[in-house]
């Protein structure tokens, strides 16, 4: 019979340092299990020291299955349409062009809500199911009038909280990150590819904060 989450926890506070790295290798694990090994070598403080290139190849394979594992999305594909968008404001004028920027636009929002889809997915499997926000609330809120001015500022609120929560990671209040948002998006009445730009570098630094959060170093022995 498969153990409980709270039942391989217990199992795992009871195991040494050289017990708890023995099970670095992302292919003996479960998801589950993998998150559960994670935060005990967070509690723990143990650090990671490739001395050559086999440690640095197996830390790079529990790098890189965490990453997948997780699922953060690439924020520096949204500064492309920022790119794009500054390109065809420059040389805005036909109704041809108007719509390319329409277009280019439209992507740009709906890659932003897949970037917001994946944060709360992660958030989602760090929490082990629990966190309050659902991956699909998180993005279909977006579309509705006016309340989406509102959850713009209250996810980001509340991604911040469990962040600094748990104390891994430290980021700035999350009520100023929903404000930028919305500063973010009166800039796009004057200029949609500055306020794009702006929005997807807030975003930028979600990102990078979760993946502090998410992503640890393989741990090796003292």
């Amino acid at each position: 019979m498969e153990m409980g989450n709270n039942d391989l926890r217990m199992k795992y506070m009871s195991l040494n340092d050289d017990e708890i790295i023995s099970l670095y290798d992302p292919q003996e694990l479960t998801d589950e299990a993998l998150l559960i090994v994670q935060e005990e070598i967070k509690r723990r403080n143990l650090t990671v020291r490739a001395n050559n290139n086999l440690e640095e190849n197996k830390r790079k394979k529990w790098y890189q299955y965490q990453k997948n594992l997780f699922g953060l999305p690439t924020v520096w594909s949204g500064f492309i349409f920022a790119f794009l968008l500054m390109i065809s404001e420059t040389q805005a004028g036909s109704g041809d062009e108007v719509v390319i920027s329409y277009i280019i636009g439209m992507f740009s929002f709906l890659y932003w809500l897949f970037c917001v889809d994946r944060f709360h997915r992660a958030l989602g499997k760090l929490s082990e199911g629990n966190y309050k926000i659902s991956p699909n609330n998180a993005v279909l809120i977006h579309l509705a009038p006016l309340y989406n001015l509102f959850w713009i500022v209250y996810w980001p609120n509340e991604l911040t909280k469990f962040i600094n929560k748990r104390g891994n990671s430290k980021m700035i209040p999350g009520y100023i990150i929903g404000v930028l948002f919305l500063i973010s998006l009166i800039i796009m009445g004057f200029s949609i590819a500055l306020g794009t730009f702006f929005i997807y570098c807030f975003t930028l630094y979600i990102k990078q904060k979760l993946k502090d959060e998410l992503l640890i170093e393989m741990p090796v022995s003292p």
